[in-house]
């Protein structure tokens, strides 16, 4: 394949080879380490001139490239330094092992010459700036796009834009790649937003989209973080330059401190809006913790004047009680004592009312002196009948035993007749 240089000369294979190797070293490239991207050469080789610009042989034998609106002469190709930072950004990818960005890929290799073309294109696709600025990637690669294999853009009679499939005959007003735009916007509206972010270094380096968001392992591939840059846009231009186009006012700037001015001036403010409801919340909280302060107070006192009544309400019956117990071991004595006396003669009163003393002085009630000698009674009564029952068992049979036994007999008999005596009367 031959080279044309400056338009006219054609070189052989091996000034050919060694065009594409200075060219290489040019953009910055190492022939042993590199050979992968020489395909940047070929790029830059049949890239075209901007406009106002055109090349020619100098009489010092070296190509010259011109400016002929700005008049400017000078010996370096204007387009070299926008392939030297595609080199770049390719070269930092494979190095940090990062994912390399396909739009600015593309977008270096071929820039837009209009941004307006992505505000249309923006709009065309539903996407608003204001709202959706980490979308506009999509907006801006379809404006990149190049038509499909096998399709062809034409104007019909009447003016409108068609499209047309050579290979199956077929026309359409509408764009072939509609459909997969269409669905490639809905995917990424369906995946969390990105964190923006103000800080320096997330402007100087090309935000990475993925268009194919599936990776190797099969998870999910999504942008992470993006500047914060309200309704601009960042594009390279035909000379590599890098610069910000505002989408709704349609401005353009290189001036990175303009960028950031917007969103700067809305973090503060929201930071400002949070640190008012953070001021107000903790007045809230502070009203809240006083009312719940006052409320315990106001709990521990009722609670406490609870107890103080219940205690006094149990202290009270505590002393009826004791009171009423005492009473009772003054009457008990005071019975004892008649009881004792009772039936007595009156030489012998002196001698009861010594045995009482001992009985007096227990504090004991009536009432549980006659409980436990009823008590002890029961006791004794039973050890009586189980010592009788025992002796009656070893020992020989009395006389009444015969007669109890007897009289039982007959008893027995006379309540069986009088039983007998009820049934017939009953049946007859």
């Amino acid at each position: 394949m031959a080279l044309v240089v400056a338009g006219e000369q054609t070189m052989g294979p091996e000034q050919e080879a060694r065009a594409m190797l200075d060219i290489g070293e040019r953009l910055g490239l190492d022939p042993m380490h590199d050979i992968e991207l020489l395909w940047i050469v070929q790029e830059f080789q049949n890239a075209p001139l901007p406009d106002d610009w055109r090349i020619f042989e100098g009489p010092d034998n070296r190509t010259h490239y011109i400016n002929e609106r700005l008049r400017y002469d000078v010996l370096t190709n204007p387009i070299e330094p926008r392939f030297r930072k595609l080199v770049e950004i390719i070269r930092d990818s494979k190095v940090k092992e990062t994912p390399l960005d396909e739009v600015t890929v593309l977008e270096l290799i071929d820039p837009i010459e209009r941004a307006a073309d992505v505000a249309d294109m923006a709009e065309y696709q539903g996407i608003d700036p204001r709202k959706e600025p980490h979308l506009l990637w999509i907006a801006k690669l379809a404006v990149l796009e190049t038509m499909p294999e096998g399709w062809e853009e034409y104007v019909d009679p009447t003016g409108r834009i068609m499209y047309r499939n050579t290979a199956k005959d077929l026309s359409t007003d509408q764009h072939p790649a509609d459909d997969y735009f269409k669905a490639l916007l809905e995917r990424e509206r369906a995946k969390p937003l990105p964190y923006t972010s103000i800080k320096l270094e997330n402007y100087l380096k090309p935000v990475t989209h993925f268009r194919k968001d599936i990776a190797a392992d099969g998870s999910v591939l999504r942008t992470l973080t993006e500047p914060a840059s309200g309704t601009f846009y960042p594009f390279y231009d035909l000379y590599g330059q890098y610069y910000w186009y505002d989408l709704i006012t349609q401005r353009i700037t290189t001036d990175l401190q303009e960028v950031r001015q917007g969103p700067a001036a809305t973090v503060i403010q929201r930071c400002w809006r949070g640190f008012l409801w953070r001021r107000r919340l903790w007045e809230l909280h502070e009203a809240a913790m006083t009312i719940a302060k006052a409320w315990r107070s106001f709990e521990y006192r009722r609670a406490f004047g609870d107890v103080k009544s219940l205690r006094v309400r149990a202290v009270k019956r505590i002393q009826r009680f004791w009171r009423m117990r005492v009473a009772k071991c003054e009457a008990s004595k005071v019975l004892f004592l008649r009881l004792a006396e009772l039936g007595a003669r009156s030489r012998r009163l002196a001698r009861i009312r010594a045995r009482t003393d001992s009985l007096q002085q227990t504090d004991h009630s009536f009432p549980e002196v006659r409980k436990r000698i009823i008590m002890v009674q029961r006791i004794w009564r039973g050890k009586l009948q189980n010592k009788l029952i025992e002796q009656m068992r070893q020992g020989p049979p009395y006389a009444h035993d015969e007669y109890i036994v007897t009289h039982a007999t007959q008893t027995i008999q006379r309540e069986f007749r009088d039983m007998q005596a009820r049934k017939a009367e009953q049946s007859s």
